[in-house]
């Protein structure tokens, strides 16, 4: 098939005939080199080139690595060139390689990539992928280092932090929150490559600022942290302490928020009486830091004093309280449990142990998640909470939690409710007038709704007809349903050319097919589907007349 010379031969032909004739057109043209569609395609597949870039999409972690390839198809491979482009531009070096390797990766390395193939004859051919940045914890590019000063400069801290999503950035001082000063400043930016960049600023440093700041980067991957002190010169200052919550049976630990440099000791007391009383309270004398193991409610609970000094015999002390409370302990619950649409339904939630108030509240899928249409929650006293479903239907499938807290801790428990779907028939009819005798007929049984496991059977006149070899049906579709067939067992039909085959299609469809009608087929034809929600059924006539 020589195309550069179709429009030649096809103007020369008609010249002679209408020499003010147009052009021909495309049509013309094919019709007179009689070029079928096939050829057309084949023609197509000989001379495109068909690139793709494998994967199309690419999740990578942070400092991870990842290679794209761009495959060529074509049926006739010759020379050719690749270029590689990122968002829209060349990447500098990357021509003539079917491989683009990308290694520790960035956010900046995330974005669209696409493959250009260029044939020698010019024909171009493209395709994308996309990489994207799978969630990363934070992790710490800066930080600050211990400092010890005189009162009077102000002091900045810097902390910078990366991860995906970029992370948040918060600032405490020995534990606690920072004091609510106008000298204390934070100012905190994203870089261009998402990393948050955080100073914490203090304006004419006084020797009540010392301590161990602490700079926390977090986001939904993980958290970190980095600590140092800053020491400022001067006589020993304990700052106040917020009211203290323990939880009954973790552990507690207290750092005494002392300033003043230097320091001698640092020790603690409780009710008056010096740390440690026992083998389950350890003091460190330098850093200031409580430790008790396994608290006890009732035991641990008091007043708590840790008091400083430096070796000129100068002291500072300061007094904070302990609660001590249990936390929630909720009743287990079935990890699944199943139902069926329209029914109704309800899950208790009990809390067996923890100190008041309670709180008690629920959720579906996800945390906050909406419980949905018709679903009432009910408080029936300050340990119980009640979810009742009046009529369930299948949207109430999901996961329901149950979440219990305190001062001290919050606590969950799940279960997953199931509603089942009853079946639903698709309508199917014979003719209205009847068949004539010696002609075939079929109809198929299609269950539009319904959860599995589906089991699909036919009746005749009321009595079960048994499975058969689908016989003329695509062998790969006449798959026999072994549990239709041992729940109905054998049942009517007629041999030879006059039997009634059922053929299972698929999971939620049969076919009913009479190759040969008599007489004898007439009657009412019913399919019948059921599954763990209910069973249904669809009858339609027959009638099979003479000839």
């Amino acid at each position: 098939m020589d195309i550069s010379n179709i429009s030649k031969n096809v103007a020369s032909d008609n010249d002679e005939e209408e020499p003010d004739e147009k052009p021909p057109s495309t049509k013309q043209m094919v019709e007179a080199l009689q070029i079928t569609r096939l050829d057309l395609l084949l023609l197509f597949f000989f001379f495109c080139v068909f690139p793709q870039i494998i994967p199309a999409t690419s999740t990578v972690s942070l400092n991870g690595q990842t290679e794209l390839r761009c495959m060529t198809s074509s049926s006739n491979d010759g020379p050719h060139s690749i270029t590689w482009y990122k968002d829209g531009r060349v990447m500098a070096g990357r021509a003539q390689k079917d491989v683009l390797r990308l290694v520790s990766v960035s956010r900046a390395d995330c974005g669209t990539y696409q493959c250009l193939v260029r044939r020698g004859d010019g024909e171009t051919a493209q395709s994308a992928a996309t990489v994207r940045l799978g969630d990363a914890p934070p992790i710490m590019e800066y930080t600050f280092i211990e400092q010890t000063l005189q009162p009077g400069p102000t002091v900045s801290l810097k902390c910078s932090a990366s991860g995906n999503p970029t992370p948040s950035m918060a600032w405490s001082l020995d534990g606690f929150k920072l004091p609510d000063h106008p000298r204390y400043l934070i100012g905190q930016y994203v870089t261009l490559h998402g990393d948050i960049v955080s100073h914490l600023n203090i304006s004419q440093v006084l020797v009540e600022d010392g301590g161990e700041y602490t700079c926390t980067a977090n986001n939904r991957a993980g958290t970190t942290s980095h600590s140092a002190r800053l020491n400022i010169y001067g006589d020993p200052y304990v700052r106040p302490m917020n009211k203290i919550t323990a939880v009954a049976g973790e552990n507690m630990k207290i750092k005494c928020p002392v300033a003043g440099y230097p320091i001698n000791e640092i020790r603690w007391e409780k009710d008056g009486k010096e740390l440690p009383e026992d083998l389950r309270q350890k003091t460190d004398l330098q850093l200031g830091v409580l430790s008790v193991m396994s608290v006890q409610k009732g035991v641990d609970s008091g007043s708590y004093t840790c008091i400083a000094n430096n070796k000129h015999g100068h002291s500072a002390k300061m007094t904070t309280s302990v609660d001590v409370i249990a936390p929630p302990r909720l009743s287990s619950l079935q990890a699944e449990r199943t139902a069926n649409v329209g029914e109704r339904a309800s899950i208790t939630c009990s809390v067996i142990s923890g100190d008041l108030p309670l709180t008690i509240a629920w959720s579906k899928d996800y945390d906050g998640g909406p419980l949905g249409p018709a679903a009432t929650v009910t408080r029936v006293d300050n340990y119980n909470s009640v979810l009742a479903f009046e009529t369930l239907g299948p949207q109430h499938t999901g996961n329901y939690s149950c979440e219990a807290g305190n001062h001290a801790a919050r606590r969950v428990v799940t279960q997953r409710l199931i509603v089942n779907v009853p079946p639903v028939i698709e309508p199917f009819n014979f003719p209205a007038d009847g068949l004539v005798e010696g002609t075939r007929t079929r109809v198929v049984c299609g269950v539009s709704h319904g959860d599995p496991p589906l089991s699909i059977a036919w009746l005749k006149d009321g009595a079960p007809v048994p499975l058969q070899d689908g016989g003329g049906e695509d062998p790969s579709a006449a798959v026999a349903t072994a549990a239709v067939a041992a729940t109905f067992g054998n049942g009517v039909g007629s041999s030879g050319d006059g039997s009634v085959v059922v053929t299972t299609l698929d999971p939620y469809s049969s076919l009913l097919s009479i190759p040969r009608l008599t007489r004898h087929h007439t009657g009412r034809y019913t399919c019948q589907a059921q599954n763990p929600a209910a069973q249904v059924r669809y009858t339609a006539a027959l009638l099979v007349k003479g000839k």
